[in-house]
């Protein structure tokens, strides 16, 4: 009996033992099944991912089986073409310590030079292979040496490589002129492409000194308008990062970040004040003045909101305990509660702030919170938008203005835009720059349709928006004074049309907002006529930009004598899959799909056949 005891335990623990093990058995048979197919993309992914599963111990029992299947089923993956397989192996190569098997890497990395970035191998990953090649070149593993190769491979690897960046830094910091190695320092601070180890910079001004230098030359860019230089610094000087900590002078940085339009900044100080830090006077007045700003802005509106929340009960609190109440001003203040509740997304709050409060009729924001616990629940969007519709008819702003918006411009009535336009305007959004292009817009939307159209309005809130840094505002601006745009009611001026295209050169926003290239990627076409200033501005922007990259793309499909730009067709394409990265720019994209299908060539080998149609199906999911 007992020995039947322990036989059912043993056949338990074996049956549970394959239970836990089975989906994986059977998905490493599969793998293996489709790794004989004589189909190469198919065999190629399923040896690939065979490769990926020794990689991380769990094809084989014992770790040294998986080792040595590890390197043999990136070798089948590579040989069916498979992009980043020959990447990996090319880096498990190089990592070895035998020159003899280092040697083996360069033969991939050269393949690698013609694969386009796609869904199975990124932007990155080839800026890695450049990386990669460079570093080849330099040493001779696998190639003879040649420097000047490198040196190529290595400038273009630092457009999204951290690790090129700072041999570009080196080599840079061997001539006597500082600015480009300031240039280059600058760009990776604020790389957005691949981050770099700040303690790498620190090291690297340590061992140069140029702390003061560096500091010199993005204090010099601040005051000329940049706020990316000016956050650089502000936050460099408060923490004590790469710069002597000196909170005094970062404190005036952050003012002045925040007079150049910084929402982080204004956050910053805000919270600075408000807790009475470093010596800031804690003036609620001050402190409500810095969270609006920052509540004007998509990336800190909601945190915004939520400390105006609280700073709007502390105010309702008080005058609600008053002797001498004033029940106008109550009920203003109620209103700003439940305004910055909402827009802070804390729902639960505004619930229970909407139930409490007995002696207050709260149907219309009542309905519209319940159409946002809907949607925050998990509701059905479809039916999210009819409750939506419903909560706007009740003529509550916020909800009106949800609505409307959710409609395309041209598919929204003249009455839909002027009640958008009419919710707007109910709240103080003045200093907002993309609020008051908005306001602009509806303005002129529906035509003379709509009983609130005013050309003349439409004219001032377009140019309030470009005194504020909008960068839609200044180029309708600069187009319509330009040409005269009579539908917009604005006559012919040059001189105003030079105005606004000045503003907007010195408006360095270019690395936050990059509807500032806009005006840039049209010169692709090569109609307009391009200056060095315009290749300055894109240049310096390359790989922070999707319009600088795009524009670059066009000068290096051509060729320009005039900027001493070679034609270099391989480098543009590179070029243009920077600016589609992710399908941020549209036409980028469009135009890899046109340029790969236009230089399809005869007698090409299945691995090229099947790498142009994987990219060009990649690309055309992300229109």
């Amino acid at each position: 009996m007992l020995k039947r005891i322990l036989l059912l335990l043993a056949l338990c623990l074996i049956s549970a033992d394959l239970c836990a093990q089975g989906p994986l058995a059977k998905r490493i048979k599969f793998l293996r099944t489709r790794a004989e197919s004589g189909n190469a993309s198919i065999a190629a992914n399923a040896n690939y991912e065979l490769a990926r599963l020794a990689r991380e111990k769990r094809l084989y029992p014992d770790a040294a089986t998986n080792d040595a299947e590890y390197q043999d089923l990136l070798g089948r993956a590579a040989g069916f073409g498979h992009a980043r397989a020959k990447l990996e192996l090319a880096e498990f190569h190089l990592s070895s310590k035998v020159l003899r098997n280092q040697q083996l890497a360069f033969p991939y990395l050269q393949d690698l030079i013609k694969v386009h970035p796609s869904r199975e191998f990124t932007i990155r990953e080839k800026f890695k292979v450049f990386y990669l090649l460079g570093y080849c070149y330099e040493t001779g593993r696998g190639t003879h040496v040649d420097t000047v190769r490198a040196q190529k491979f290595y400038r273009l690897a630092s457009i999204g490589n951290s690790d090129a960046r700072f041999i570009v830094l080196r080599n840079f910091n061997k001539g006597k002129d500082r600015e480009p190695v300031f240039e280059l320092l600058y760009e990776i601070c604020l790389a957005d492409m691949e981050p770099s180890d700040p303690g790498r910079v620190d090291s690297f001004l340590a061992q140069n000194k140029m702390r003061d230098a560096f500091a010199a030359y993005l204090d010099r860019k601040s005051q000329a308008g940049d706020r990316i230089a000016t956050m650089i610094l502000a936050d460099n000087l408060f923490t004590g990062g790469l710069f002597p900590q000196q909170r005094t002078r970062a404190l005036a940085c952050f003012r002045r970040a925040v007079s150049q339009g910084n929402p982080e900044a204004a956050m910053r100080l805000a919270d600075f004040h408000d807790k009475g830090l470093f010596g800031l006077a804690q003036d609620p007045v001050i402190v409500g003045k810095y969270y609006r700003q920052a509540f004007q802005d998509p990336g800190t509106r909601v945190r915004a909101a939520a400390r105006l929340a609280e700073q709007a009960k502390k105010r309702l609190d008080a005058l609600t305990s008053a002797e001498n109440k004033d029940e106008a001003e109550i009920r203003r203040w109620k209103d700003t509660y439940f305004f910055y509740l909402m827009n802070a997304e804390q729902y639960a709050d505004a619930r229970r702030f909407i139930d409490s409060d007995t002696g207050e009729q709260f149907q219309d924001k009542d309905l519209y919170l319940k159409t946002k616990e809907y949607l925050a629940a998990g509701g059905d969007p479809k039916q999210y938008r009819e409750r939506l519709r419903m909560a706007a008819n009740t003529g509550y702003p916020p909800a009106v203005i949800d609505f409307i918006s959710g409609i395309e411009s041209s598919r929204r009535t003249a009455k839909q835009s002027a009640a958008l336009l009419r919710a707007m305007l109910s709240y103080p959004e003045e200093e907002n720059p993309v609020w008051l292009w908005n306001i602009s817009q509806l303005y002129r939307e529906g035509g003379l349709e709509n009983p609130e159209f005013s050309l003349e309005k439409s004219r001032l809130y377009a140019e309030k928006a470009a005194g504020r840094g909008n960068m839609d505002a200044l180029e309708f601006l600069i187009q319509s004074y330009r040409d005269g745009n009579r539908l917009a009611g604005i006559p012919a001026d040059a001189a105003k049309s030079e105005q606004y295209r000045k503003e907007l050169l010195m408006k360095d926003l270019k690395l936050e907002k990059s509807d500032f290239f806009r005006q840039y990627a049209d010169a692709l076409s090569g109609k307009k006529v391009r200056t060095a200033e315009d290749f300055t501005m894109i240049f310096r922007s390359i790989g922070l930009s999707p319009y600088a990259d795009y524009a670059y793309a066009g000068f290096l499909f051509q060729g320009d004598p005039g900027m001493k730009i070679k034609k270099d067709d391989e480098h543009a394409m590179l070029m243009l899959h920077l600016s589609a990265r992710d399908g941020n720019f549209r036409r980028a994209v469009e135009e890899i799909i046109r340029r790969i299908q236009a230089g399809i060539k005869p007698n090409r080998t299945p691995d090229e056949v099947l790498q142009d149609q994987e990219t060009v199906s990649y690309y055309q999911s992300l229109l």
